[in-house]
């Protein structure tokens, strides 16, 4: 078997190792100093230069290409800053990848050529206590049964009865299930928390939240609800 790159994997290494090194060492030390991400006009330039999406397929803005295609640019431009690798990880292998493969044909069309273009940048985060952000180590489940959202962790009688069979008269029931309603979609929940972030930041003349902090004071209230006219 032949493990050597192919002529064309050389030569988009060396394009990716080229522009890291010449162009992206400076921003890289800037970003790190400040904390800000790279900007819209460098995720711009990434696109122009085919760096995002380089692993989706073409029908959603992506170039098609293979995945140790993308891991070769990402490897270059790792080599400078994990900073300046991240827009090119997100849109190859984090959640664009799991977009292309599990959403709606929708969603798809919506978020992924975006990603492409540079115009958005998506991440995911998931943690548990004793999993960090590891997801192969992750043992929370979720399903959904009638009106009901069922959370169990795998060592709870419910996984072990689910996944074994039955519960070990030598195992322990270490975890828990929780019942919560299931009162359909998030969405308009999610819009309801961008829709007062932007408002805030609005207010505050902040540009990101990132950037909130320094342009107003926060002030802690215990009751943000008022049931006068409940």
């Amino acid at each position: 078997m032949d493990f050597k790159l192919s002529e064309q994997q050389q030569e988009l290494q060396d394009i990716a190792r080229n522009f890291a090194q010449n162009e992206m060492v400076e921003v890289a030390l800037s970003i790190e100093e400040t904390g800000e991400p790279l900007s819209k006009e460098w995720l711009k330039k990434y696109s122009e230069m085919g760096f995002l999406g380089i692993n989706v397929s073409d029908k959603y803005g992506g170039l098609g290409l293979s995945n140790l295609d993308a891991l070769l640019v990402m490897e270059e431009f790792a080599k400078v800053s994990s900073a300046v690798a991240f827009p090119i990880f997100e849109s190859c292998v984090g959640p664009v990848k799991a977009i292309e493969h599990f959403a709606s044909e929708e969603l798809k069309e919506k978020v992924i050529p975006e990603v492409c273009k540079g115009n958005i940048v998506v991440a995911v985060s998931m943690s548990e206590p004793n999993a960090g952000s590891a997801l192969t180590d992750l043992t929370t489940k979720a399903e959904i049964k009638d009106d009901k959202m069922i959370f169990y962790g795998m060592s709870s009688e419910e996984a072990q009865l689910k996944y074994y069979g039955k519960k070990q008269s030598y195992r322990a029931s270490e975890g828990k299930s929780v019942q919560v309603a299931y009162r359909g979609s998030v969405q308009k929940t999610i819009e309801e928390i961008l829709g007062g972030l932007r408002s805030a930041c609005t207010y505050a003349g902040a540009e990101t939240l990132k950037s909130l902090p320094k342009c107003t004071t926060f002030v802690k209230v215990n009751r943000q609800l008022n049931e006068v006219f409940k």
